[in-house]
């Protein structure tokens, strides 16, 4: 019975001895690979967790990646576009919002048209319904 329980007790220190490691070797190894990442400025808000700083000026006082007032000028069709990182895109000039915008102000000419991009990184679909 003693054999038994100094295997066991092994096996068990072993295992989380293990698990301990491979949280130490894990955890140097990103840090070494996301070294260069910038991280975001964010500010907590209650129910979707944060919303984005506005330090660049890159956003609206609602986290949405747009310089567009949030009253809406005559005659202009608004179009939002919700989502995650995808929708959010890296830069401003190259997410979908602004790729959506340029091509309807292509094909319609004569009207004005604004696409806000109001996607959020990690947001999942509870948060974007909050939000909007």
């Amino acid at each position: 019975m003693k054999a038994l329980f100094k295997k066991i007790l092994f096996a068990f220190l072993l295992f989380f001895g293990t698990l301990f490691l491979l949280e130490i070797v894990l955890g140097a190894a990103f840090l070494y690979k996301d070294r260069n990442i910038e991280p975001e400025n964010v500010k907590d808000f209650p129910y979707l967790y944060y919303l984005f700083d506005n330090k660049k000026g890159d956003y609206n006082e609602h986290g949405f990646k747009t310089t567009y007032a949030i009253e809406k000028p005559d005659n202009t069709f608004r179009i939002i576009l919700t989502g995650g990182s995808v929708a959010r895109g890296k830069e401003p000039e190259q997410s979908i919002a602004a790729y959506l915008e340029k091509q309807l102000q292509q094909k319609f000419p004569q009207q004005q048209i604004q696409v806000i991009n109001a996607g959020f990184s990690g947001n999942g679909v509870q948060q974007e319904f909050l939000l909007i």
